[in-house]
């Protein structure tokens, strides 16, 4: 018996399959603007390398600039997810909590779309201005996992830190090697634990409460 051939007209396209389109086209984006740069590069030319319209760029994003934002906005939980994973119970040694963190951020800044993407926005941010405020709402909100973990800390008397938010920001950038890191690219980065522990340890000192002659007290092993 001959069996008839079922044929399945294509829907709309799910959640994940919309969510896949969007973060290869964003892939390829940030391909292009670390490869010829962002002013350098045109809707058309990015519609060429996706191998679509001009039109489903627009429909997607409506602009460039929008696409950028949508790449900065892809990398918040990108990060604060891990960082939040990190086990912060009660009881586990303050520095293996933030060896761990810096093994989260590390991991992020040696990602090659994030240089991509850090390139496009150092680039764009002299038309855009504005990318500066929004910047520094997304890095607080991707570090969150981590200020509030040294809030917490500093509640309990364990360290000495005025604003948390702005001691995550800190411990970020020892970790990333700041504006070094970012400009050497993730192909010579500084790598592994070395670096990752030269900076839990001297984050650690100067968060540490100190005595009467200045010096910091003891490690807190415990949270």
């Amino acid at each position: 018996m001959q069996r008839s051939a079922v044929i399945r007209k294509r829907g709309r396209p799910t959640k994940d399959e919309v969510a896949s389109r969007r973060n290869f086209l964003l892939d390829r984006a940030l391909e292009q603007f670390l490869t010829v740069g962002y002013r350098a590069t045109t809707m058309d030319s990015l519609a060429s390398a996706f191998g679509a319209s001009k039109a489903t760029f627009y429909r997607l994003y409506g602009s460039k600039a929008s696409l950028l934002r949508a790449a900065m906005e892809r990398g918040v939980p990108e990060v604060r997810g891990p960082l939040a994973a990190v086990d912060r119970g009660e009881g586990r040694p303050v520095a293996a909590v933030l060896h761990d963190f810096a093994g989260v951020i590390l991991d992020y800044h040696r990602d090659p779309r994030t240089h991509a993407l850090w390139r496009a926005v150092s680039e764009a941010r002299v038309e855009m201005p504005e990318l500066v405020d929004e910047i520094l709402v997304q890095q607080t909100a991707a570090l969150a996992p981590v200020s509030d973990y040294l809030a917490a800390l500093d509640q309990a008397g364990l360290i000495r830190l005025d604003n948390s938010q702005a001691g995550a920001v800190a411990f970020s950038q020892m970790v990333s090697g700041g504006l070094a890191g970012f400009l050497l690219g993730p192909d010579r980065h500084p790598s592994g634990a070395g670096s990752a522990q030269f900076a839990v340890d001297l984050f650690l000192n100067g968060i540490l409460p100190r005595d009467g002659s200045g010096q910091s007290g003891r490690s807190p092993s415990r949270m």
